[in-house]
């Protein structure tokens, strides 16, 4: 599936003409609800749901099958899972109830221990094990319940869930979540790398959120969006960008790994990218001597130039091989560097770590893309930088 460019969203959504931006936190409850709730026929899905819908528009089309099968799929894309949509009423009750009907849910959550995990915890000041393992009790409570209710049977004791410490018990709460999900045709999955947002798919309509640093989705509008004959069109690239992360994702199994060391290493020593503009160069030399101190080599334009040498081809190189790249934004930066925001976004399209070290001013450099997943770091202090150095690092 070829994927159009992110700034097309918006004439995607003309186009559609099914998108609601502004669906709030009580709305996206209510539409998950509303969702789930189908009656005793899981494969009538969202008809009932989107009569209006489907009568203005004869040819909308049924939900793409996954390898074929004739079943109705929920997707869930979250960071841990643990407190969206779950208020008035907690919905994994009512998705454990679609998958004892036959209905094929896949859950792609965070990795706690890879790089998004933990920067969205870190985000919104919370433990990324302990979020996760909090996510996973609640499901497996909601996946025993269920089994009861549905006289299926139970693989644990619900005391076994109940005691189970998410600071603590994060590898049990795992197997325990396996046990009760059993047979059931449910997967989990933990995901690295960064997505745009969390992502629910219910048959043919997808709502969708934007992971914001600082507090939960939940509290921000959300786009409610059906699916389309169009090719290509939003629901699509969205669904495009789920499985391109589910592909990659670790099945849940076994004890957690620490992933920020299994991924750098092969790559022996770190090394980022530091864009920075001339005023802030002193700031920029510091950061350079702090990252060696941890092992990690840092790039700065014109004092790693060779005499003589170009400047194209050099950047051109390093933004492709760094692994981090940390934007130093000032003031002068957010009102007009356009070489630093030109490295920003080539390193967003290689699928570089992306960090915002602020310098005396609260405003970011490029939003859409820095906003959607790490928090800034305050430079202009001691301890922000070490914070920036220590969570580049990663855990030891």
């Amino acid at each position: 599936m070829n994927i159009e460019p992110r700034d097309s969203i918006q004439l995607q959504q003309n186009r559609q003409g099914v998108v609601d931006p502004n669906v709030t936190a009580d709305d996206l409850h209510e539409k998950a609800m509303e969702c789930l709730i189908w009656g005793d026929e899981p494969r009538k899905g969202l008809e009932h749901f989107w009569v209006e819908e489907a009568q203005a528009r004869p040819h909308i089309h049924k939900l793409k099958t996954k390898d074929g099968k004739d079943f109705r799929c929920i997707r869930i894309l979250d960071s841990f899972f643990s407190d969206t949509l779950t208020e008035p009423e907690d919905i994994r009750p009512h998705i454990v109830r679609r998958a004892l009907k036959g209905v094929h849910v896949e859950f792609l959550l965070a990795h706690p221990r890879g790089p998004f995990g933990i920067a969205r915890a870190d985000a919104i000041g919370q433990d990324a094990v302990s979020r996760s393992a909090e996510g996973l009790k609640r499901l497996a409570r909601a996946c025993n319940a269920e089994r009861v209710n549905a006289g299926r049977g139970v693989a644990v004791k619900e005391s076994q869930i109940r005691e189970c410490d998410p600071d603590k018990d994060w590898d049990k709460i795992a197997e325990i979540l396996l046990q009760t999900i059993g047979e059931l045709p449910i997967e989990v999955r933990l995901y690295d790398r960064s997505p745009s947002g969390p992502y629910y798919f219910f048959s043919d309509l997808l709502l969708a959120g934007r992971f914001w640093a600082g507090r939960t989705a939940a509290f921000y509008p959300w786009s409610q969006i059906t699916d389309t004959p169009y090719p290509n069109d939003l629901y699509d690239t969205m669904l495009s960008e789920y499985y391109e992360i589910w592909d990659t994702a670790t099945p849940l199994a076994g004890p957690l790994v620490d992933r920020s060391a299994t991924q750098s290493a092969n790559r022996d020593p770190k090394r980022v990218f530091i864009s920075y503009i001339s005023k802030d160069r002193g700031v920029a030399e510091e950061l350079k001597d702090m990252f060696g101190q941890v092992q990690i080599e840092a790039y700065l334009f014109q004092s790693d130039l060779k005499a003589g040498q170009t400047w194209n081809e050099p950047v051109r190189e390093e933004l492709a091989n760094c692994d981090a790249l940390i934007a130093i934004v000032s003031s002068a930066v957010v009102d007009n560097s356009e070489w630093v925001r030109a490295e920003v976004g080539a390193a967003w399209v290689n699928s570089k770590r992306l960090f915002q070290a602020q310098l005396g001013t609260d405003k970011m450099i490029l939003p859409g893309i820095m906003g959607q997943v790490w928090s800034p770091f305050d430079v202009a202090t001691a301890s922000g930088k070490q914070k920036l150095v220590t969570t580049v690092a990663g855990p030891k």
